[in-house]
């Protein structure tokens, strides 16, 4: 993941990440690249990968939390209490964790 504070950051920060991969002869998927940014109703941001346009996004999955462009952590939080509910009903009334 990679944050910045500006769209001209952001590029210069993708420019040097692609370079180095290249270096070590690897490349980046992108398929799974992705950017999104977090501020109210800012144009729309292209940033690119070796002149290919990555794909812009309003919701994130990074390490099994989502982020969403409003800075927001309602949905992340109404999923961890329903995932919380589902497993308190699996359990045991007599303490045993039901397998």
């Amino acid at each position: 993941m990679l944050v910045a504070s500006s769209k001209a950051e952001l590029q210069e920060l993708v420019t040097r990440v692609y370079g180095a991969a290249s270096e070590a002869g690897m490349r980046i998927n992108m398929r799974k690249t992705e950017v999104m940014k977090v501020c109210e109703n800012a144009p729309p941001m292209r940033i690119t990968v070796n002149g290919d346009p990555i794909s812009e996004v309003s919701l994130l999955k990074y390490l099994g939390v989502r982020f969403n462009a409003e800075a927001l952590c309602d949905e992340e939080i109404k999923t961890r209490l329903a995932l919380a509910r589902e497993r308190m009903g699996k359990l045991d009334p007599y303490g045993e964790v039901g397998l």
